[in-house]
């Protein structure tokens, strides 16, 4: 059995797109949350130069605790394709990386190379300075409506699974036969061996979900 449970925020943030109400690991987020990245797969296929850079540099760059990706410029084409791009592919992704500086979606920084070719930021002493192309999370507050009054339930989600499980009886009592009946169909769905009737001292609680 894992039991997971999670810490409500203060105050509801949108992190680019996403709007987040519990405590995260930003630099988490910013590899997952990469354009071509879901819940279903994870592919670079269809995707246009502007995806393609801002994916390059949140899976590839260097990661701070706040979530900040810093990518070395040099490498930035064959980041976004795997390998040296032609040279109208190369062009597309500096017309794409301009135009992302431009809107802020993206920021210039200076970093180094050590002698193994290895990127640092800050720059170091007595290495190489090189271009970085940075990507910073966009957080900003979500203001509730005026009249929200959902109410603040500290480290549950508003609905909530629950597993089947058992539960102790006071003493004197006993288990329904509609309890034991689903205790064993849920001893059968698992594929339990240790028997399927119902242990002294307790019932069984179906699965449900429970909240709004």
């Amino acid at each position: 059995m894992i039991r997971a449970a999670t810490t409500r925020l203060k105050e509801t943030l949108q992190v680019d797109e996403r709007v987040i109400g519990h405590c995260y690991d930003p630099r988490v987020l910013t590899r997952e949350d990469a354009p071509g990245s879901h819940r279903h797969g994870d592919s670079a296929a269809g995707l246009g130069p502007r995806q393609l850079v801002m994916r390059a540099v949140r899976r590839c760059g260097l990661l701070t605790l706040d979530g900040h990706a810093l990518l070395d410029r040099c490498v930035l084409p064959s980041a976004a394709y795997g390998h040296r791009p032609a040279r109208l592919q190369a062009a597309a992704l500096e017309a794409a990386v301009a135009e992302l500086l431009a809107e802020r979606r993206l920021e210039s920084a200076l970093g180094s190379r050590d002698a193994w070719g290895q990127p640092h930021h800050p720059a170091r002493d007595g290495q190489a300075v090189i271009p970085l192309v940075g990507y910073r999370p966009a957080r900003r507050r979500v203001i509730s409506p005026w009249g929200d009054t959902e109410p603040e339930v500290s480290g549950l989600l508003p609905l909530q699974f629950v597993a089947g499980h058992l539960r102790r009886l006071r003493p004197g009592c006993s288990p329904s036969p509609v309890q034991q009946a689903a205790f064993r169909d849920y001893c059968r769905r698992l594929g339990e061996a240790n028997g399927w009737e119902l242990p002294y001292g307790y019932t069984f609680v179906t699965e449900h979900t429970r909240g709004r």
